[in-house]
Parts: structure tokens; sequence; C-alpha cells
């Protein structure tokens, strides 16, 4: 089942019968990752990970190579983070019959029409959901996609509408919006790690 971040950030799991036990942010303090039972996981030999940290709770595929325009000398890597990482922790929450968060992006979705992606990035991580949706339906794969939106935070540097309005604010600049009446959905960093 496809989820927002403000679905999960409100606990609402009407419609999603299996999301109810998602990891709370309280659960992973300091504590746990200093201890080491919050792991982040290699690049290669994940199914040996796996084995080697014991049992696995949730895998979170938030590790992504965006590119708004792409270069060919950049495919294969975005194919190895967007596509093939996600396989392989899939592939360790499965093992593991851990729950598994695969991030996506509303660019899959422009002009909010479903499978309307943008660009390759955007291509990529479309076809990562439908790759988590198979897991789902053909390897009893616990799974959200969660669907981020415009993000922002501290120290953010992207040529994005809000570090671009703080930019302004900063300096004697001012900053023409495109369409100024757009709606647009923000999220705060820190609001998505407490949805997660």
């Amino acid at each position: 089942k496809q989820k927002t971040a403000y679905e999960i950030s409100t606990r609402d799991w009407s419609s999603d019968v299996c999301s109810s036990d998602l990891v709370s942010r309280s659960s992973i303090d300091e504590h746990s990752l200093m201890s080491g039972s919050v792991h982040l996981a290699p690049t290669e030999g994940l199914t040996h990970f796996s084995d080697s940290v014991g049992s696995v709770d949730v895998v979170v595929h938030c590790a992504t190579q965006y590119r708004r325009q792409h270069r060919e000398s950049e495919i294969k890597s975005l194919v190895e983070s967007n596509i093939l990482l996600g396989i392989q922790l899939a592939e360790v929450a499965t093992c593991q019959s851990a729950r598994f968060v695969n991030i996506s992006t509303f660019f899959q979705h422009d002009e909010g029409r479903p499978h309307n992606p943008i660009s390759l990035y955007a291509s990529l991580k479309d076809a990562m959901s439908d790759i988590t949706d198979y897991y789902v339906r053909h390897q009893s794969l616990n799974a959200v996609d969660l669907y981020l939106y415009n993000n922002f935070g501290p120290g953010d540097t992207r040529d994005k509408v809000v570090p671009l309005i703080v930019r302004a604010c900063n300096s004697v600049e001012s900053l023409l919006l495109r369409s100024p009446s757009a709606l647009i959905n923000l999220l705060y960093v820190e609001d998505v790690v407490v949805a997660v």
C-alpha cells in the first residue's frame, strides 16, 4: 500500500492492514544507535549482512542518486542506487521477515497521474515501487511505499523553493516565483524522520 509522509505521521492506517507496526522515532534512540541495535547496511554483501546483525525489524531504502537531467555517464550509478540496492534491501527484508520502507518521490506522478515520471530518476523510482509491489505480492514482503514531496532542512543548498526563499531573505536579492499562487507540499526533514 502506498502512503504519504502525512498518512504515516498521523498514523492513518485505515487503508493499510500491515502498516500499524512501523517503528516510531522514539524507539530508535541514541543508545540503540550506539549499542549497535540499529545498523547501517553496507552496499555489497547484503545477503551476508543480515546474518551478521541478527534479527532485523525494519529496512528503509532511502538511498538514491538524484539527477534532474541525467548524463549518459550517470546511468549506471542511477540504476545501482535506485534499483539494485533497493532489490538487495528488499531481499534482506524478505529473508528477515522485516518491514520494508521504500522511499519514493512525487516526481513519479507528474500532473498527478500514476506512472507518469518526469525524469530517468523518477522512472527508476517508479520501477522500484513496482519491484516492491512484486515482493509484496509474490514474496510476502511487509512493505510500504512512502512518497516524499518537496523536503527541506538546515543547510539545504539545493535550488528548491525553501532554500531559495531563505537565501533571498538573508540577502538583498529578490526572488521571482514562477507561479506565486501554486500549491506545493513541503516536508521538513525532521518530520520525514519522525514519519519513517
